[in-house]
């Protein structure tokens, strides 16, 4: 309706940064959603597809974060070894770099996928948040509008409890250092403050999030049982 008016006018949604691949994404929520015929369900079809898409990246992060937890015990030597005598902190370094490089490891190997993702879940989260298609669109049950909240909180309940399950598949991260706070309990805190915010995102939106969630705890749950990284 806007482009009828003035092709510039179409411009007025603001889709962030990543508008572009945002308006792929809405294109594509509307091809499935011809197929569905329920917004909610094309956005669980459209989550999984991305999904499955990063599924090769999302292994090799995996993967990397494997071979890096192997290497813990050799690593916690080295820095033992040197403690905290900052003259010798160039020579720690390249033993630690020594040890990377025999054992085929990058620590940040599980960095550059994550960035390669992000672009995808922002424009994703732009194209559910701001959608117009989704207003008025019931889903099933209690959800009558997916542009709105959820009256019952129940997809933002559901998201929080994945956050936190997420959490506890990669504890690598809550590892704390001598003196610092419990990072455990930071990370608990931080997950739960944003399932709280999320109460008034539109339900559609905290649909995606969940969804998202769920297909990767499985996918870390596959990995996980696999035999050859075993």
């Amino acid at each position: 309706e806007l482009k009828a008016v003035d092709a510039r006018l179409a411009d007025a949604v603001d889709l962030g940064f990543f508008g572009a691949i945002a308006r792929t994404l809405i294109w594509a929520l509307k091809k499935l959603n011809l197929l569905f015929n329920n917004f909610g369900l094309s956005i669980i079809a459209l989550t999984v597809l991305v999904r499955a898409a990063f599924w090769p990246l999302n292994k090799k992060v995996f993967v990397s974060g494997l071979k890096m937890k192997a290497l813990q015990p050799q690593i916690e030597r080295i820095r033992a070894k040197y403690g905290s005598d900052r003259s010798k902190a160039e020579q720690m370094n390249r033993e630690l770099l020594g040890l990377y490089k025999t054992n085929k490891v990058n620590p940040a190997g599980s960095c550059l996928p994550m960035l390669l993702q992000l672009p995808i879940f922002i424009g994703l989260y732009a194209a559910l948040n701001h959608s117009l298609d989704l207003y008025q669109a019931p889903f099933f049950g209690w959800i009558h509008d997916l542009s709105s909240k959820d009256p019952f909180y129940v997809f933002p309940a559901l998201w929080t409890v994945s956050l936190l399950a997420y959490m506890k598949l990669n504890p690598q991260g809550m590892q704390s250092q001598p003196g610092q706070p419990d990072m455990k309990w930071v990370m608990i805190g931080m997950n739960v403050f944003f399932g709280f915010l999320s109460k008034d995102w539109p339900s559609g939106l905290t649909l995606y999030l969940f969804v998202s969630n769920l297909v990767g705890i499985i996918q870390q749950v596959m990995l996980r049982r696999d035999p050859k990284l075993q």
